[in-house]
C-alpha cells in the first residue's frame, strides 16, 4: 500500500517549487549588503526602529493576498524588465559597495518577483502592499532630519503658544524651553518626533490592509502626520505645566516613557476619529426604491462620477439592482475577490509549456547568483582584514577621545577643559561627545567630536535649534590638492541680544576620509576613491588602501561664541584651530584604524 507522502511530486509541484526557490534566492543575493543597511537604521537612525514591524506586516498581507500558482502562468515582459532594473542596481551596489541602492535593488527586484508569478490583472492586489516596503528606505540628502527638525520647531512654537494662553512663564530659544530654574531641549523632552514615521507607517498598513480607496488614503495619511505633531505638542506642554506648576519632573524616566505612550494612544484615537468622519463623508451615494420615480433616473453622472472616485462598484442600471434601504452599495474595494486557483489545476499543455521556457530563470539563477557570491566573498576578506562592521555599544571605549589625544597646545591654542559628554541615542548632536575648551589671546572656543552619525549630518540646524539664528554658511575646502582634506563648512549665527557665533564643522569617517557636504558644489570623491569601499576591487585599483567599511561618521566642530562681531584676523585663527584640531582627531583615527 501506498503512502500519501511517499507519492512522487508532480510536474505542478516541481513547477511551484522551482519558481518559490527562484524567488528566494533572488531575494537572498541582496541579503548581505542589505542587512548592513538595516543594522545601520536600528542603531543610528532611532526613528526607523519600525521596520521589523513594517516587514511583518508585508509580509503578513502578502501572504493573506497571494492567489496561489499556477502553472499556466507565464511571466510577462514587464515583470523580467523590472527585474533586469533590480539585478543593474545591485550591480552598481556591489561596485561601489553601496548599502542604500542595494536596498532600494532589493525593492525594484521583489516588484518583478510579484509581478512574475502573480495572476494577470490582479495588481491592484499587491501593488499598494508592495509600496509600503519604501517606508523603510530613508530619503536622500537627509530629508528625514529635516522633517524632523521641522517639527520639532513648529512643535515648540505651538507649545509656547499654549503656554501663553494658559500663563506659564517661560523662554523659547529655538527648540530649548526655558523655565524658571529649569531648561529644557525640545528633543530630549519631546523624542515623540520620532513616533512621526510610526504613525504614518501604522496609517499606510491600515489603509493597505482595509483597502480604503485612493482619495480615502490620500486624505488619512497627511492626518496621521498632523496628529502625530498634536500629540507632541501636547507632550511638550504637559512637561511644561508639570514642572511650573506642579514641580514634577517629566523629561526623563519612567514618567517620560509613560507620557509618551499616553500621547501616542492620543494620536490613535484622534486618526481612527477621523476615518470614522471620513467613512461618513465618503460613503457611496445609494438610491432607495421610494426615491424613483418615471421622472428620475436611476443613475446620473454625477453620482456615478463620486462613487468611482470613493472607490465604490459600479452598478447595473436595472430596477434589481437597487438594494434595499438598510443594504449599502459595497465598495470595490471590499468585493469579493475571485477564488484564489490551486497549482493541481494545470493542464499537461500549460505544464509543457511552462517547462518550454525553464531556461529563462537559469540566467536570472547564475546572474542574481554570481552578485552574492561576490557580497559573501567580500564580507570575508574585509573580516579577514579586520574591517568588520560595527555597533555603538561596542564601539564606546575604543572610540573615546580623552585629554591625552590632544596636545595642552594646539597650533598656538591653550587647551583649558576636557570632558566627555553621553546622550541619549539619536541625539542631534550625536549620543557621544568629547569636548575641549581652548583659548587664543582674547578669543575662546570649544572644540568638539560628536559620533555616531550616518550620513551627512547638517550641524547648523542642530545650533538653530538651540536659540541660534543662522545667518550664512559656506561649504570650502582648504587642501583642493588632498580630497580627504578638502571639506568643510564655516557658518555664522547671530542672537536677538547681539551675541554672535562662528562654526567651522566636518565629518570624517573611522578611517579619516572627509565627507562632501551634499549640494555644496565642491568636487566629489573620485570613482576610484569609491571604489577604496569594496573589498574586492580596492586592492587592485591603482594599489589603493581597503577603506572598510565603517558606517560610523565622526564630526568636529569649533565653535565661538562673542558679544561683538568677530575680525578677519578671529575668523581666520578660528578657522586655524579647526585645521589643526582635525588633523589631530583624524591622525588619531588613522592610528587606531592601522594600515
Amino acid at each position: 500500500m501506498n503512502h500519501p507522502s511517499l507519492n512522487p511530486v508532480s510536474s505542478d509541484q516541481r513547477v511551484v517549487l522551482r519558481a518559490a526557490a527562484f524567488a528566494a534566492v533572488v531575494i537572498a543575493c541582496h541579503l548581505p549588503l542589505v542587512w548592513i543597511q538595516l543594522h545601520n537604521l536600528w542603531f543610528y537612525r532611532p526613528h526607523y526602529e519600525f521596520f521589523p514591524l513594517l516587514l511583518a506586516g508585508v509580509g503578513w498581507l502578502i501572504w493573506k493576498r497571494w492567489p496561489g500558482w499556477s502553472p499556466d502562468t507565464r511571466a510577462p515582459i514587464w515583470s523580467s524588465v523590472v527585474l533586469g532594473f533590480g539585478f543593474g542596481m545591485l550591480a552598481i551596489a556591489v561596485l561601489l559597495w553601496a548599502h542604500w541602492l542595494a536596498t532600494v535593488a532589493l525593492i525594484v527586484s521583489l516588484c518583478g518577483l510579484l509581478g512574475r508569478h502573480w495572476p494577470a490583472g490582479q495588481w491592484r492586489e499587491w501593488l499598494p502592499v508592495w509600496l509600503l516596503l519604501w517606508l523603510m528606505v530613508p530619503p536622500p540628502l537627509g530629508l528625514d532630519y529635516r522633517l524632523i527638525t521641522r517639527l520639532q520647531t513648529s512643535t515648540s512654537a505651538m507649545a509656547s503658544r499654549v503656554m501663553d494662553l494658559l500663563g506659564i512663564l517661560h523662554l523659547m530659544e529655538g527648540n530649548v524651553l526655558v523655565l524658571p530654574g529649569h531648561r529644557m531641549l525640545v528633543d530630549e523632552a519631546c523624542s515623540g518626533v520620532n513616533s512621526v514615521l510610526v504613525l504614518l507607517t501604522l496609517t499606510a498598513m491600515y489603509v493597505v490592509a482595509v483597502r480604503r480607496p485612493l482619495i480615502w488614503s490620500a486624505i488619512l495619511l497627511p492626518c496621521s502626520i498632523a496628529w502625530a505633531w498634536a500629540a507632541n505638542t501636547v507632550r511638550v506642554t504637559t512637561i511644561a505645566i508639570a514642572q511650573a506648576w506642579f514641580e514634577w519632573d517629566l523629561s526623563t524616566g519612567w514618567q517620560h516613557e509613560v507620557l509618551g505612550y499616553v500621547t501616542m494612544s492620543l494620536a490613535l484615537i484622534w486618526l481612527i476619529s477621523t476615518d470614522y468622519c471620513l467613512s461618513f463623508l465618503l460613503s457611496p451615494i445609494r438610491l432607495r426604491r421610494a426615491d424613483l420615480t418615471e421622472f428620475s433616473a436611476a443613475t446620473t453622472p454625477l453620482t456615478t462620477i463620486f462613487n468611482r472616485l470613493v472607490g465604490a462598484r459600479p452598478r447595473r442600471e436595472s430596477s434589481s439592482d437597487f438594494t434595499p434601504d438598510d443594504t449599502p452599495v459595497i465598495p470595490s474595494s471590499t468585493r469579493e475577490q475571485p477564488e484564489r486557483k490551486s497549482f493541481a489545476r494545470g493542464t499537461h499543455a500549460a505544464v509543457t509549456q511552462t517547462r518550454s521556457s525553464r531556461h529563462r530563470p537559469i540566467v536570472w539563477w547564475a546572474l542574481f547568483g554570481v552578485l552574492g557570491l561576490l557580497q559573501v566573498t567580500g564580507f570575508t576578506l574585509g573580516a579577514i582584514g579586520g574591517r568588520t562592521v560595527r555597533t555603538v555599544d561596542s564601539d564606546t571605549e575604543s572610540t573615546r577621545f580623552g585629554a591625552e589625544d590632544l596636545s595642552e597646545n594646539l597650533g598656538g591654542w591653550q587647551v583649558i577643559d576636557q570632558e566627555y559628554v553621553e546622550r541619549e541615542q539619536g541625539a542631534n548632536f550625536g549620543q557621544f561627545s568629547s569636548r575641549w575648551i581652548m583659548r587664543h589671546q582674547n578669543l575662546e572656543c570649544i572644540a568638539s567630536v560628536d559620533r555616531p552619525f550616518w550620513g551627512w549630518h547638517d550641524l547648523t540646524s542642530c545650533y538653530a535649534g538651540t536659540g541660534w539664528t543662522f545667518v550664512h554658511r559656506v561649504d570650502e575646502g582648504d587642501q583642493p590638492e588632498d580630497p580627504r582634506e578638502a571639506r568643510f563648512v564655516q557658518a555664522q549665527f547671530s542672537r536677538p541680544t547681539g551675541e554672535v557665533g562662528w562654526l567651522v564643522f566636518g565629518l570624517s569617517d573611522a578611517y579619516g576620509q572627509a565627507v562632501v557636504p551634499p549640494l555644496s558644489g565642491l568636487p566629489k570623491p573620485r570613482f576610484v576613491e569609491r571604489l577604496r569601499r569594496n573589498p574586492l576591487l580596492s586592492r587592485f585599483v591603482a594599489d589603493e588602501e581597503f577603506l572598510g567599511d565603517s558606517p560610523l561618521l565622526y564630526q568636529i566642530q569649533v565653535f565661538a561664541s562673542s558679544d561683538t562681531d568677530l575680525t578677519t584676523e578671529q575668523r581666520d585663527q578660528l578657522r586655524n584651530a579647526f585645521f589643526e584640531f582635525r588633523e589631530a582627531i583624524v591622525d588619531r583615527l588613522r592610528q587606531r584604524e592601522g594600515p
